[in-house]
């Protein structure tokens, strides 16, 4: 997975992006999508793990099963998508709790028609690990 950053100017609660590296290899206070893309996560597990068991004593049975993975990243569009105040979908219930200049303490951020304000990042990548029993 890749960022993608195309952002020309960010205003007050707007999503920020981290100014990784220029055309030197140093930050160079523009975010371009030449130099500040870089990978942020795996969807493919470190391990995959499973067991099962059955017991059997008399007249009592006992089965056991568990599954899991470990390692692996999930990258929700969805969410990205209910989340991004546009305007132009449906959004999250929860937007509503969005900035504006009488909410300034919001838990989202204000709403923004521009799409630079809804760029792929690793707002919406999450841990994938689970056990299962």
């Amino acid at each position: 997975m890749i960022i993608t950053v195309l952002l020309a100017s960010t205003a007050v609660r707007d999503i920020k992006y981290r100014d990784i590296s220029g055309p030197n290899g140093e930050p160079d206070g523009k975010i371009t999508t030449a130099y500040d893309q870089t990978a942020i996560g795996n969807a493919q597990p470190k391990f995959i793990f499973g067991l099962s068991n059955n017991f059997s004593y008399a007249n009592f049975d006992l089965s056991i099963f568990i599954q899991g993975s470990y390692g692996n990243h999930i990258y929700s569009y969805i969410l990205r998508q209910l989340q991004t105040p546009n305007g132009l979908q449906n959004s999250i219930a929860g937007f509503a709790d969005h900035y504006t200049a009488s909410n300034p303490n919001a838990k989202y951020e204000r709403p923004n028609t521009a799409i630079n304000n809804s760029t792929n990042s690793d707002l919406y990548v999450y841990d994938g690990s689970y056990y299962k029993a």
